[in-house]
C-alpha cells in the first residue's frame, strides 16, 4: 500500500512537470506568435509580398530622329524577344539547356550566353535572342509549360531608312557594356534590352533620346510563371529631335560619289547649320542595331576604302590650294600686300638655290590677290608666305578653325595640324626651316585639317566670321 501510494506520488510531480513544461512551450508559442502577428506583421507582409510580386522595369522608347523637313532618319520597329529570368540560377541553367537543344544554338552562342547565367549577376531577365523568328516563336510556344522563367516580349529596334547614305552623321545604338556600366548607374542601363548611342548623333542627344522608364508590378508563382499583372506604369518615350540635315541633299551625294572614298560637307553659311555630312563608303547601322553578324564585321574590316572611319571628321588630309585664301588673308591683315599688290610669277619661285614651281610652268604673269586665287598661283602665295612668316599664317589658321575640332560634337572628330616654329620645337625639337613656311603656304607640308574644319573655314568666309554651326 505505502509502494502505491509512492508511486502515486512520484506520478503526480511528473505530471506537474510535464504540464509545467508544455504551459512554457505553449506560452512561448504565443509569445512568438504575438510577436511575427503583432510586432513585425507589417515588415512580415511586405516581405511575403516581395516573394510573390515581381516589379520589372520598361524600357522606354527611344525618341525619333528627322531632317529639317520632317522625314525620318532613326526611328523604332517593333520585334519579338527571347527573355529568361535569373531569379533562380540553377532552374534558369535548366531551362537554358532545354533552349539550346530545341533552337540548335551553335557552341559558341551556348557558350557566350551561358556565361551570363550567374548568382554574381543581378536577378534580373537576361535577353537571349534579340529577333525570334515565327518558327523559333512556335516551337518555343509550344513547349512554354516546359521551360519555367522563358517569355517572349514584344520590343523595339532602332531602324535607319537611309541606311549606310547617313550611318556616319546619326551613328547607331548598341547594347550597354560592363565597361559602360558604373557603381551609380541607373537600373535602367542594366536592362537586357536596353540600348544606348554608340556614335554619331545618337551618343551626342543620349540624354534627350533616352526617354524614361516605366514599371510593371508581376503576380509570379513559386516556378516564376507570371500569374497575372497588378500595375502599369507606361515608360515616356524620349524627345522626338529635328535635326538640319537635309535628307534628300544627303541621299543625292551618297549617289553622287558612287563607289569612289571620299567625303562631302554642306553648310549653310549665314546660319552655320549643317545641311549634309557624307562619308563614302560606310556601314549600314540596321546591322548594329540588329546585333552585328561576324562575316559582316570582318568585310568592313577588310575593306580598303575604310567604311568605319569617318572621312569628314577625323580623315586629316593636306588642304593644298584652298589654304591659299588664309594665306593672302594673312597678308592683307599684316599690310604686306593690299588688293592692288601684284607679284610677277615666272612659273616658279627661289628660295636661296632652291626651286619651288608653279603649277604652271609658263607662269601666269603679274598677279593680284583676286586673280592669284582664282588662277591659284603657286608663286603669288610662295612669296605671300615667305614675306609674312608662318606664325602669321599660323594665326589666322586658327582664327578661322583650323588646327582644332569645331565643337559641333560628334565623336572621334579629329583637330588636325597648323605647325609653326613653336609647334616643330614642342612636337619633335627641332628649329624651323624657312621652307617648310614655302611648303605650308599651298597647303602643303604638314598642313593637314578635316573635310569639316575645310567647310567651316569656307563658311566663315563668306559670312564674315561668324561661328556658329549646329546639326538640331
Amino acid at each position: 500500500m505505502a509502494r502505491t501510494l509512492s508511486e502515486q506520488k512520484l506520478l503526480s510531480r511528473r505530471a506537474v512537470i510535464y504540464g509545467g513544461v508544455q504551459l512554457l512551450g505553449a506560452g512561448a508559442l504565443l509569445t512568438r506568435l504575438h510577436h511575427l502577428q503583432f510586432v513585425r506583421g507589417d515588415e512580415l507582409s511586405t516581405e511575403a509580398e516581395g516573394n510573390r510580386i515581381k516589379v520589372q522595369l520598361l524600357v522606354p522608347p527611344r525618341g525619333e530622329l528627322r531632317d529639317r523637313s520632317g522625314l525620318l532618319l532613326a526611328g523604332n520597329d517593333m520585334n519579338y524577344r527571347l527573355m529568361l529570368d535569373r531569379d533562380n540560377p540553377t532552374l534558369a541553367l535548366e531551362t537554358f539547356d532545354k533552349l539550346a537543344r530545341m533552337l540548335n544554338w551553335s557552341a559558341e552562342t551556348v557558350k557566350k550566353l551561358r556565361t551570363q547565367i550567374h548568382p554574381k549577376r543581378p536577378a534580373d531577365a537576361m535577353q537571349l535572342v534579340d529577333h525570334v523568328s515565327w518558327d523559333e516563336m512556335a516551337r518555343i510556344e509550344f513547349h512554354l509549360p516546359e521551360l519555367p522563367g522563358v517569355r517572349i516580349e514584344e520590343g523595339r529596334w532602332r531602324n535607319y531608312p537611309l541606311a549606310d547614305k547617313a550611318s556616319h552623321l546619326l551613328g547607331y545604338v548598341g547594347r550597354v557594356s560592363e565597361k559602360e556600366l558604373k557603381a551609380d548607374s541607373p537600373p535602367l542601363l542594366r536592362q537586357p534590352d536596353m540600348k544606348i548611342g554608340k556614335n554619331g548623333v545618337e551618343v551626342l542627344l543620349e540624354d534627350r533620346l533616352r526617354g524614361r522608364p516605366g514599371m510593371r508590378h508581376l503576380e509570379v508563382n513559386v516556378r516564376g510563371r507570371v500569374v497575372r499583372e497588378l500595375k502599369t506604369v507606361p515608360p515616356a518615350a524620349g524627345e522626338k529631335v529635328n535635326l538640319t540635315i537635309d535628307a534628300r541633299l544627303q541621299q543625292y551625294i551618297v549617289e553622287r560619289l558612287g563607289a569612289e572614298s571620299g567625303a562631302v560637307v554642306v553648310m549653310d553659311i549665314h546660319t552655320g547649320e549643317l545641311l549634309a555630312l557624307v562619308s563614302n563608303p560606310a556601314f549600314d547601322p540596321n546591322e548594329f542595331s540588329k546585333g552585328i553578324k561576324q562575316n559582316y564585321w570582318s568585310a568592313l574590316l577588310a575593306n580598303e576604302k575604310n567604311p568605319l572611319l569617318n572621312k569628314a571628321i577625323a580623315g586629316l588630309y593636306p588642304p593644298g590650294s584652298t589654304f591659299k585664301m588664309l594665306v593672302g588673308m594673312a597678308g592683307l591683315k599684316k599690310g604686306v600686300i593690299n588688293p592692288q599688290s601684284r607679284i610677277y610669277c615666272p612659273g616658279h619661285f627661289y628660295l636661296g638655290n632652291h626651286r619651288f614651281n608653279c603649277w604652271k610652268p609658263e607662269g601666269h604673269g603679274a598677279m593680284n590677290y583676286r586673280d592669284a586665287i582664282a588662277q591659284s598661283c603657286d608663286t603669288f602665295f610662295y612669296t605671300v608666305g615667305r614675306n609674312v612668316g608662318m606664325d602669321a599664317i599660323a594665326d589666322m589658321a586658327h582664327e578661322f578653325g583650323l588646327g582644332a575640332i569645331t565643337g559641333l560634337g560628334l565623336s572621334g572628330e579629329r583637330g588636325g595640324i597648323i605647325p609653326s616654329p613653336e609647334w616643330k620645337r614642342k612636337t619633335r625639337g627641332l628649329p624651323w626651316n624657312p621652307g617648310e613656311t614655302i611648303n605650308a603656304s599651298i597647303g602643303q607640308g604638314d598642313v593637314i585639317a578635316s573635310p569639316l574644319q575645310m567647310a567651316v573655314m569656307i563658311a566663315r568666309m563668306a559670312n564674315g566670321g561668324k561661328k556658329s554651326r549646329r546639326v538640331f
